[in-house]
């Protein structure tokens, strides 16, 4: 049984990627949970590009518009909201907790599948999430801590994962 405070924990993790949406370009944009819930067709083109072996790419002016249309709660399905969840999936799929602290696994674009502007955007961006996680003091569990992002990992490419759990939740 996990205790309250891994739980708490990881759902602040989970809170921060999500809040990542709501900041400036050059900090980071994660999609949250309910989101990725509601857009079922690029759930399917996330996955056949996570399952491809070429590079994905997404440009920075992609991300910001994206950013822009959650901001404005406008439309976001479609194959640039795919792609970003394949950019995503592959990038955070390749990480370790270590010591509550986002480290990458693979430490080049190239080794991820996604493209060096995106894959350096994202590790500067996990340097500022690590920050906020550590200054709030919230992960005490490695463990807890993967799970939670391994549940959204899970819904980047399957949008009913977790959906009765989520939806109850908010």
């Amino acid at each position: 049984m996990m205790n309250f405070k891994s739980i708490i924990g990881g759902t602040a993790v989970l809170v921060l990627l999500a809040i990542s949406c709501q900041k400036p370009i050059e900090e980071g944009t994660i999609p949250d949970e309910k989101q990725l819930l509601e857009n079922p067709e690029s759930a399917v083109l996330a996955r056949k590009l996570i399952k491809n072996s070429d590079e994905v790419d997404i440009s920075l002016e992609e991300i910001q518009s994206f950013q822009n249309n959650l901001n404005n709660n406008e439309d976001i399905d479609g194959p640039v909201f795919g792609k970003f969840r394949a950019v995503l999936y592959r990038f955070y799929k390749n990480i370790k907790i270590e010591n509550g602290q986002m480290v990458p696994i693979k430490t080049s674009a190239k080794e991820v599948g996604i493209s060096p502007t995106i894959f350096n955007f994202y590790i500067k961006d996990m340097e500022r999430l690590n920050k906020e996680v550590k200054a709030m003091g919230i992960v005490k569990d490695d463990s807890s801590m993967a799970k939670q992002i391994e549940e959204y990992l899970n819904a980047l490419v399957d949008p009913t994962f977790g959906n009765d759990v989520f939806l109850k939740s908010h």
